[in-house]
């Protein structure tokens, strides 16, 4: 599998763990504390392979591929109320499909479909992250997708295709946190072996991926009761196909920097679980034309310069980090906005806001952006 795409995989696979307990069942009933490698085992055969010659289709890729076993949305949004108060938001969809056809069954509640959705806030004035999640079956209406316009829904909270192809909306109702928002492409979908990150590695038909690195956002956000007008900015990963649970021997660290000179930057770094060897950093740099630099370990540094240890579970997370490209002349620190943006769910995972700071040359640079981060090695 190519490492961009693990990555995005290593993140959501989280997200459609929470939902294997649901089964296809005659009633709503739930499984108590099932074994993920048993689930794994029932949902992941008998799909179609993906093709290996895919090339990217927007705005219909922005859609569900209900085809495929699972699928993943991630959203990070970056916003400023009129205020001037700042808000950090995380959004996630998921699909999983438990068959590769529908279920048969007279109960209006069978289905071979499951979805979840998560949205967490991080906000100025507050420094405590706010969560809340959806968890349905789509059947009944609760859940599901549409091709035309593009869409996906649980119960109230959607992601689309607007009529304008080069715009995606973003409603979520109920809770503390609602947000009604347009997405506005400021850079076209790049396709993840766009990015030439490990550029030996070779591709993997099983999964497909791509990314808008970033979009303009304009709308509203509910917060406490109150509506407020918000504007911003946000990144956005989707990843269909065979998704499992199987991320092997490698622990994975995922930078995603919008900089304020219109520039965006992804890195990774993949490592041994164990420890061993020297990690291997990748990153692109994708300018305000949509134009990518790809630099190779050789090209760059990236090091962890403080760890932080959960008081919450007792792992440790390296969370403050430097990135050096000697060839940009580009030096940045990237810090978090809170240390606990933890996941407490069933994969052991970091993922939060973060402030990019640094210079290029003799300029200032600073930026916004989303680190997702696995424990440090040789941790049970």
């Amino acid at each position: 599998m190519k490492i961009w795409i693990r990555a995005i995989v290593a993140i959501g696979v989280p997200v459609l763990v929470g939902i294997l307990w649901l089964r296809v069942l005659e009633a709503p009933e739930r499984v108590e504390n099932p074994s993920l490698e048993s689930l794994i085992g029932e949902v992941g055969t008998g799909f179609a392979p993906l093709d290996d010659d895919w090339r990217l289709n927007p705005p219909q890729d922005h859609g569900a591929h209900p085809e495929t076993r699972g699928e993943l949305w991630n959203l990070a949004l970056w916003l400023e109320d009129t205020s001037g108060a700042r808000h950090w938001i995380q959004f996630n969809l998921a699909r999983l499909a438990l068959s590769p056809a529908p279920v048969e069954r007279a109960s209006g509640w069978a289905t071979n479909h499951l979805y979840r959705g998560q949205l967490v806030r991080l906000s100025d004035g507050d420094r405590t992250t706010r969560a809340q999640e959806r968890l349905s079956r789509a059947a009944l209406g609760l859940a599901g997708a549409s091709v035309e316009p593009p869409r996906v829904w649980l119960e109230d909270w959607s992601f689309e295709s607007a009529a304008d192809p080069d715009r995606l909306m973003v409603k979520v109702r109920g809770g503390e946190t609602q947000l009604d928002l347009i997405l506005t492409q400021d850079k076209p979908a790049l396709a993840g072996d766009r990015l030439q990150l490990f550029a030996r590695e070779r591709g993997d038909p099983g999964v497909h991926a791509y990314l808008l690195s970033r979009l303009s956002v304009t709308g509203t956000l509910g917060v406490d009761g109150r509506i407020l007008p918000v504007r911003g900015s946000a990144w956005l990963d989707h990843a269909w196909g065979g998704i499992g649970a199987d991320q092997g021997r490698l622990g994975l660290n995922r930078f995603a920097v919008q900089l304020d000179d219109g520039r965006d930057l992804i890195c990774l770094e993949i490592r041994r679980q164990d420890g061993s060897g020297r990690p291997i950093p990748s990153c692109a740099l994708i300018h305000a034309d949509g134009a990518i630099q790809s630099f190779q370990r050789r090209d760059l540094a990236l090091e962890a310069t403080r760890s932080w240890t959960s008081p919450r579970t007792g792992r440790t997370y390296r969370l403050d980090w430097r990135l050096a490209i000697p060839l940009l002349d580009l030096e940045l620190a990237l810090r978090p906005l809170v240390e606990d943006q933890e996941t407490d769910r069933s994969a052991r995972l970091w993922s939060g806001a973060i402030r990019a700071s640094g210079r290029q040359g003799e300029r200032p640079i600073s930026g916004v952006g989303r680190v997702e981060l696995a424990i440090a090695p040789d941790q049970p």
